[in-house]
């Protein structure tokens, strides 16, 4: 159901969300969500899921008051769950099961889906806060009974790389355009259409990206790095 998906390197992306702390984790964060099924695993529409959530203050400062998980992927922003009544003390942590979860196609888009989740303390919204990345392999109902259809396959390089990237796809089917994506699935630039497969990334920022390049009837993604 997954060929060619890559798994990625989320203990490496940096925080978009502007309250993330740049240097290390010093704030509130989702640091796991057990039961959440992430790459390699499948998450089906109209299957429930029991999803625990846990939650780490990396603060100096004590939580005191409700705390809602907020989840985003390309489709849009939802809050999850609420941890009501909470009391965390610097270093601490606490856990809430939600016993029901279900993937939806308002939420969740066919295919591969990269998946932001962050904590907002309701009495501080400006409590500093740390961003947990994953990603999901999403089937809606309408499409369990589809013939599944492969990842594309192209070749990018160099990787990293400092100025321009070179896309090669295979001759039998040719790229018509390719997006290049925020590790919270914003788009920074598209190029449509695809022309001699050479990039120019120099305005990026240094850091992770991920390219999703698409012919006709499919598409695939890689990630890549901006180094200066």
């Amino acid at each position: 159901m997954k060929k060619a998906l890559m798994l990625l390197s989320i203990s490496l992306l940096a925080g978009w969300f502007s309250l993330v702390q740049a240097q290390g984790t010093t704030g509130l964060k989702v640091t796991q969500m057990i039961g959440y099924p992430v790459l390699p695993d499948t998450a089906y529409e109209g299957v429930s899921y029991s999803v625990t959530i846990k939650l780490q203050n990396f603060s100096n400062s004590t939580i005191n008051g409700g705390v809602n998980i907020v989840l985003k992927t390309d489709s849009g922003t939802v809050a999850i769950t609420t941890f009501a009544g909470l009391v965390l003390f610097p270093n601490d942590s606490a856990t809430q099961l939600i016993q029901t979860y279900n993937f939806d196609s308002q939420t969740y888009k066919a295919g591969n889906n990269i998946v932001v989740v962050w904590p907002v303390v309701q009495s501080a919204p400006a409590f500093p806060i740390d961003t947990f990345f994953t990603q999901v392999y999403f089937v809606p109902l309408a499409s369990l009974n589809a013939p599944e259809v492969e990842a594309i396959k192209f070749a990018l390089y160099p990787n990293p790389a400092t100025s321009k990237l070179k896309i090669v796809g295979a001759a039998e089917e040719p790229l018509e355009y390719v997006r290049i994506l925020m590790p919270d699935g914003r788009q920074v630039t598209q190029i449509l259409p695809f022309g001699d497969g050479i990039i120019d990334i120099r305005r990026l920022n240094p850091g992770i990206y991920f390219l999703e390049a698409s012919s006709k009837n499919r598409s695939g993604m890689k990630r890549f790095i901006k180094v200066n």
